[in-house]
């Protein structure tokens, strides 16, 4: 387990340390899960998705020079989808995405879906790219299984969308730590009965 506020001390500039929350959702130890995006070309040199190849590989302008995916902003048709699978956790998690250091001037439109497909719900948020890069709060949730979003979002060239390429820079799953469940009884020895 880590401890929150060291793990993201490690992440966020420390002027950004006092805003943050002490811990995600009130748990006092938390879980990281890095989850990597699975990135998927819906169309490409058509008439409605002009670039050939859609996504441009690069690395961005941070100090360790992080693998980073980019692609433009499309107005309101979907050429390209990237999307998080989350880790299932105990308890509400908090979600970090991380934003390019350059390559990223736009605003993402995320899709959070909770629950299974059939009875699940779907929430919408807004995130501004624009002035921040690093790890950044995106939002909180219970039981969320995918965050996603397309290149779709309102806004058209030259405005790119950026995200982390690999499982270091993608989406950082912040969660309560889960209840201890040991499976061997307390026999009333120091430790549970251990040696």
């Amino acid at each position: 387990m880590i401890k929150y506020r060291q793990w993201l001390a490690a992440l966020a500039p420390a002027a950004l340390l006092p805003l943050l929350p002490s811990t995600p959702a009130g748990a006092s130890q938390t879980t990281v899960h890095d989850l990597k995006p699975n990135v998927r070309v819906l169309e490409n040199n058509t008439s409605r998705c002009l670039n050939d190849g859609q996504t441009f590989d690069t690395m961005d302008r941070s100090r360790d020079a992080a693998p980073i995916t980019w692609t433009y902003a499309n107005k309101n048709y979907r050429c390209v989808e990237v999307g998080y699978v989350t880790v299932d956790a105990y308890g509400p998690c908090d979600f970090y995405f991380y934003v390019p250091n350059g390559y990223a001037d736009g605003v993402l439109a995320f899709t959070w879906q909770s629950g299974d497909s059939r009875s699940g719900t779907v929430r919408r948020t807004r995130f501004n790219e624009d002035p921040v890069n690093g790890f950044q709060f995106i939002g909180s949730g219970t039981n969320v299984k995918r965050i996603s979003f397309g290149d779709d979002n309102g806004q058209s060239y030259p405005v790119r969308l950026g995200w982390g390429r690999d499982q270091a820079h993608g989406i950082k799953q912040v969660c309560p730590a889960s209840p201890r469940r040991d499976s061997t009884p307390d026999r009333g020895l120091p430790n549970g009965g251990g040696r």
